[in-house]
């Protein structure tokens, strides 16, 4: 997988938008972890801490990241956008 994609245009965006709930599916499945969790620790520092309900997302600070500042976060930056994007629809093609 290379950056950018084919027909990227700065302007217009990925077009590879993952909802809030996308991203908590991929937080909270364990299925998931073991790609997701590396990337979220390389791009902002982040852990994934627990299971099930109790999944939570950590700081190197050790602070809480609520789900809604990551989905703001994966979602702002085009590159890391589309790398989610594509591992989201690895696992859900």
């Amino acid at each position: 997988m290379q950056w950018p994609p084919p027909n990227y245009l700065p302007d217009r965006g990925t077009g590879y938008q993952l909802t809030r709930e996308h991203v908590r599916r991929l937080v909270h499945g364990p299925e998931y972890r073991s790609v997701i969790a590396p990337m979220l620790k390389d791009w902002f520092g982040y852990e994934i801490i627990g299971d099930g309900l109790d999944t939570t997302v950590r700081a190197s600070n050790g602070s809480l990241v609520s789900l809604d500042v990551l989905h703001e976060q994966t979602q702002r930056d085009p590159k890391t956008q589309y790398y989610l994007y594509q591992r989201a629809m690895d696992f859900w093609r």
